[in-house]
């Protein structure tokens, strides 16, 4: 067996084997089924679409994984054969498409710095702003009242993103997760209910998940920008994520039909809803 694909048993979202065997049990597997799971910011996206794709293909049974299993957890679902298709907020490592997979981009949203609706002192910071919270120089809102800054695991893809919009900030992120007593939900949405929760929070998110989950938080504008969808397509807010993807890279006819309803028109209308602007614009 593959070393990767020996990794992808040996880390196993918990979840995994009930929903399989409840789906065997159901008979879900005699119908043409199709095991999703991915990045937790794609998760309300990945239930928008299937509910769309199955009411046109409803001999489809879409099975989505929950909680998320995270853009590696999900890879390696796809490699061990338990998931058909990834939802990724990180490109194929070489050694991911050795083992026989391949990514299709699906489109990219902006990467934000996010604050609950309510906090009237969060109105947008300045690159040097954004460093100083991160490495501790500045820890209080205008209003002197204590700004909570809400991190992210070393590893996840919201902290690579971050560490890459300067290199202020990839320095500032070193004194952040040396500092105690700092939060680090594990998922996007564990995040996002702790800034939304906490008074004065500030932490990192997408656009996509805000959008599609009716999040009660906002997107702070950076250096003066707002990070929206037209300033994304037009170049002003550089700052974003991709969504990939992931599966075989000869995928069985389930996959390929479901592939071919991402790139349609309809799936690309769902997937600007829910707040990601398509390649090519």
């Amino acid at each position: 067996m593959d070393l990767l694909v020996r990794e992808a048993w040996s880390c196993w979202h918990p979840a995994v084997f009930a929903l399989l065997i409840s789906m065997m049990l159901a008979g879900g597997l005699r119908a043409e089924p199709l095991a999703i799971s991915g990045t937790g910011s794609s998760i309300a996206t990945i239930k928008l679409l299937s509910v769309e794709y199955q009411r046109i293909h409803p001999d489809t049974q879409i099975t989505i994984i929950e909680p998320a299993m995270g853009s590696s957890g999900s890879i390696k679902g796809v490699l061990a054969d338990v998931l058909q298709l990834a939802f990724s907020a990180r490109p194929l490592k070489p050694a991911e498409r050795e083992a026989g997979l391949t990514q299709y981009v699906l489109g990219r949203t902006p990467l934000v710095i996010a604050a609950a609706i309510d906090n009237d002192q969060a109105k947008g910071l300045t690159m040097d702003e954004l460093a100083a919270v991160y490495d501790g120089s500045v820890s209080t809102w205008p209003d002197g009242s204590r700004l909570r800054l809400i991190l992210r695991p070393s590893t996840d893809s919201d902290t690579t993103a971050l560490r890459a919009m300067s290199p202020k900030l990839d320095k500032a992120m070193d004194a952040a997760l040396a500092r105690r007593g700092m939060v680090f939900p594990p998922t996007d949405q564990e995040a996002a209910d702790w800034i939304a929760r906490t008074p004065g929070a500030i932490g990192s998110s997408t656009l996509a998940l805000i959008v599609s989950e009716n999040r009660p938080l906002k997107a702070l504008p950076l250096a003066g920008v707002a990070p929206t969808l037209e300033n994304l397509r037009n170049g002003t807010y550089p700052h974003t994520k991709t969504l990939h993807a992931v599966t075989h890279a000869q995928p069985d006819a389930v996959v390929g039909r479901f592939l071919t309803f991402l790139a349609s028109t309809t799936g690309r209308s769902l997937l600007a809803e829910a707040g990601y602007l398509m390649v090519g614009n």
